[in-house]
């Protein structure tokens, strides 16, 4: 059985978290903590402009001087690649390979309803585990 982003999203709806693009990166670490999640997507005039991650975090520590002052929009990647519901998880993981990505976000109409992430597919694709 082929398997599709869509197998993953559940009944109840997900919250998305979204920080604008000029919170300090430090406000936007805090907030991933908090939420308990590794990406943010990030909007600016309410659009959809970027996604901030761990690796991004992590990265602006280790080479910014100021890293209290810093702006998520700074550090964010730019280059997002939005994916549908309908897509496979082998398309999607093919989409995270190319573009050395963890995280898609999966807009459907409008909005982002889904983070899929590579924690996401490789449970989906493990056999059914005694719970």
């Amino acid at each position: 059985m082929i398997k599709r982003v869509s197998d993953l999203i559940a009944e109840e709806p997900v919250t998305i978290h979204a920080v604008p693009a000029a919170l300090t990166v430090t406000e936007a670490a805090k907030k991933m903590v908090k939420k308990h999640v590794s990406s943010l997507i990030v909007k600016k005039e309410g659009k959809y402009v970027g996604m901030i991650t761990e690796r991004d975090v992590t990265k602006c520590a280790a080479t910014s001087k100021q890293i209290l002052k810093v702006r998520v929009e700074d550090v964010m990647s730019r280059d997002i690649e939005f994916i549908t519901p309908d897509i496979t998880l082998t398309e999607a993981a093919q989409i995270m390979r190319e573009k050395d990505f963890r995280h898609l976000p999966v807009f459907d109409g409008e909005s982002v309803i889904f983070m899929l992430s590579m924690r996401d597919i490789a449970f989906a694709n493990l056999p059914n585990l005694p719970g």
